[in-house]
């Protein structure tokens, strides 16, 4: 479930570009190695985006890549 952060312990540089990419529709990840701040990030672009219905998916213990069925079966179970 989703945990609402009120303290943030870091604060994307380019935030404004981030956003404008996402109400255009981009479809955004976020990765890099454990620690480097990717679930802080999504949590405060997250909160910048208030106006939206924001859903927070962790696909940490990976999902099935092949076939496509098993993909989307996978992930659907992610989001439970």
């Amino acid at each position: 479930s989703l945990v609402e952060h009120d303290l943030y312990f870091f604060v994307p540089p380019q935030i404004n570009q981030l956003l404008s990419l996402i109400e255009s529709g981009s479809y955004i990840m976020f990765q890099g190695k454990k620690g480097s701040g990717k679930t802080t990030r999504c949590y405060y672009t997250m909160n910048m985006l208030a106006q939206y219905t924001c859903i927070f998916v962790s696909l940490q213990g990976g999902v099935a890549k092949n076939p496509a069925t098993d993909f989307w079966t996978s992930f659907g179970a992610k989001m439970k």
